[in-house]
């Protein structure tokens, strides 16, 4: 079977992409994005695979349609320039006999391109002009399967289906097309969301018959398709993270080291053995730490470092703190280190407020930073406010995401704060289940002590629980508080 693709990822995942000469009806709430998705086909057949397209369009004038889709990133413009784009305007079509002959133009249009894919908008129209159930199925019957059809071109007919409906049409739409796809719009929390319902597919199996997708400029639609693991390539590259080299990024010429690695009294393993601790590029990391602990803290004193120690770009994505506060801290910790004023823009910082989204708009706009930023290392922060509020809607979407970060090549850690036992917290039973390490953060007081000079310093220790597939061990990281308490960069 000669597949084309659809242009929308999450479709051609979905169905493997639409057959050459297929008829696809695309019918949905108004608003829900029809055009969008159709206008979609066409930009992507024409600029990827060089295949011309024809929009026939009864309801929409042609500079409407342009600048609408020029503000989602599709430049038809260029495209009508080089021949790969026609758009008929229909707009004063009134009767049976002037659509008949418009259909008849556009055929011979079709043939005259050798236009391979086609967009009506809408069929609505067409029902509404052809009298009679039985006359509306003979011309869609002749013109599009008998007709359009064998000359390879591949159709999406567009029809609006009115909130509440039940069918598409007079119901006989559904019957004659290849494949039925049905957008609507529901309300969830008190937010609107845009839901994707795949009813028929003559040629692919269905699984996921409902998903949430978003209509976004640049991306364009963003469909949320579950993650298979088999789509997870295997690791790049030899970047391991280790936790010896992260406390020597640590270090300031000629001072006390912010972090050192220690190990609890009576412990038998020596230092090498607990600091050769390590976690290799694209590892998701759980970072299970204590209520009373400021994870906003760990987050920057261990992005500063870890940018010090890689080079590399970090993001830093929080639910629960401001991006200006979590910059300004990092940034304080980064100038303490390596003396530099700041990273630049090798440290990005972005946050949402999670109650103003649902959970796949959240998981798209991070998805959305690391695919515009592509940082090597993320950091996720305040997790379990999310889970709070949305609980089982959350868990099915964010089991997902280590699969999505570990196929784009992001290593990742996820800061969890809760003094709950795992067993109590579902999201944390399943990142702890996703997760190539675990660590437990458990805090001690805070500790004045004296330096090789006889100084006072403030330290913070950390007694932290690891674990990974090989080892399990228990070590200390004490933190010099006193630099950062006189520079200012705890809030």
């Amino acid at each position: 079977m000669n597949l084309v693709e659809w242009g929308i990822e999450g479709l051609d995942k979905l169905l493997g992409g639409v057959p050459r000469g297929a008829v696809v009806l695309l019918a949905g709430n108004p608003g829900t994005g029809k055009s969008t998705f159709a206008a979609k086909f066409l930009y992507e057949g024409a600029r990827r695979l060089g295949e011309p397209g024809v929009y026939l369009n009864f309801v929409e004038p042609r500079q409407d349609f342009l600048s609408h889709m020029a503000m989602l990133g599709m430049d038809f413009e260029s495209l009508e320039e080089k021949g790969l784009f026609h758009y008929v305007e229909a707009l004063t079509i009134v009767d049976e006999e002037a659509l008949v002959a418009q259909l008849e133009e556009l055929e011979s249009l079709v043939r005259e391109t050798g236009a391979k894919r086609l967009v009506v908008d809408s069929i609505t129209v067409i029902m509404q002009l052809v009298n009679g159930v039985s006359k509306a199925r003979e011309l869609l019957q002749n013109f599009f399967v008998n007709g359009l059809k064998p000359l390879g071109v591949t159709s999406i007919l567009i029809a609006e289906h009115p909130y509440g409906a039940r069918m598409v049409g007079y119901g006989i739409e559904e019957f004659i097309v290849d494949a039925v796809v049905l957008l609507r719009f529901e309300s969830h929390a008190g937010k609107m969301r845009r839901v994707l319902e795949l009813r028929k597919a003559r040629w692919a199996p269905i699984y996921q018959v409902e998903l949430p997708f978003e209509i976004l400029p640049g991306r364009v639609v963003d469909i949320a398709v579950p993650e298979e693991p088999k789509s997870v390539p295997a690791p790049v590259g030899e970047r391991v993270y280790s936790f010896a080299d992260i406390a020597r990024a640590a270090r300031r010429p000629g001072r006390q080291p912010l972090v050192r690695t220690l190990l609890p009294s009576g412990s038998p393993l020596p230092v090498e053995v607990a600091s050769s601790v390590y976690f290799s590029q694209g590892s998701q990391v759980l970072v299970h730490v204590s209520e009373s602990i400021h994870t906003r803290f760990l987050v920057a004193l261990l992005a500063a470092t870890l940018h010090v120690y890689t080079g590399e770009k970090v993001a830093v994505f929080s639910f629960k703190s401001a991006p200006s506060l979590l910059e300004r801290m990092t940034r304080c910790v980064y100038s303490i280190m390596s003396g530099a004023a700041g990273p630049g823009d090798g440290i990005v910082f972005d946050a949402v407020n999670p109650s103003a989204y649902l959970p796949e708009h959240i998981v798209s706009q991070l998805r959305g930073l690391v695919e515009s930023e592509k940082p090597s290392l993320l950091f996720l922060e305040g997790i379990e406010g999310l889970e709070e509020l949305y609980g089982a809607a959350l868990h099915s979407m964010m089991v997902n995401v280590p699969y999505m970060l570990r196929r784009l090549g992001v290593t990742t850690l996820y800061f969890y704060a809760s003094d709950a036992a795992p067993q109590e917290k579902r999201m944390l039973r399943l990142l702890r289940i996703a997760a190539d390490m675990k660590i437990d953060v458990y805090p001690q007081a805070l500790e004045t002590k004296l330096d090789q000079r006889g100084r006072k310093r403030l330290v913070q220790k950390y007694r932290m629980w690891v674990k990974t597939p090989t080892v399990r061990l228990e070590i200390v990281k004490e933190f010099d508080m006193q630099p950062l308490m006189e520079r200012r960069c705890v809030y």
